[in-house]
């Protein structure tokens, strides 16, 4: 059985900075009778599994490029909204979410911002 020499585990690792963030965020609704389960994927992950009442904001780093974003409420019925993205390198793209009490939805169009990382 071979064992690792020390000298294995002197060097640090450190990882490349990310070349772009995404930050998604939705602001606490207020008063709400009830809390239906929010999901949010980005292309397939899910970035996000939690409360609508608490409102939430994520951030998480990606490689530059398109992205789909899917905002979900799990109520009675289940509701979603898809959302096209780009996130460019060396900024962080920003997914604002709105939520229309109308409908009982997501708005369909987040406001997006592109920051500058630094």
């Amino acid at each position: 059985m071979l064992t690792p020499t020390p000298s294995c585990y002197s060097l640090p690792v450190v990882a490349p900075p990310p070349s772009a963030w995404m930050r998604i965020v939705f602001p606490s609704p207020g008063f709400f009778l009830n809390d239906p389960r929010v999901l949010v994927h980005v292309n397939g992950w899910c970035a996000y599994a939690g409360s609508f009442k608490s409102g939430f904001d994520v951030r998480f780093p990606l490689v530059p490029g398109p992205y789909l974003v899917i905002a979900a409420l799990d109520a009675l019925v289940r509701r979603e909204k898809r959302y096209s993205v780009t996130a460019a390198a060396g900024y962080a793209v920003e997914v604002w979410l709105g939520y229309s009490r109308t409908w009982g939805s997501f708005t369909d169009a987040p406001r997006i911002a592109h920051v500058p990382l630094g």
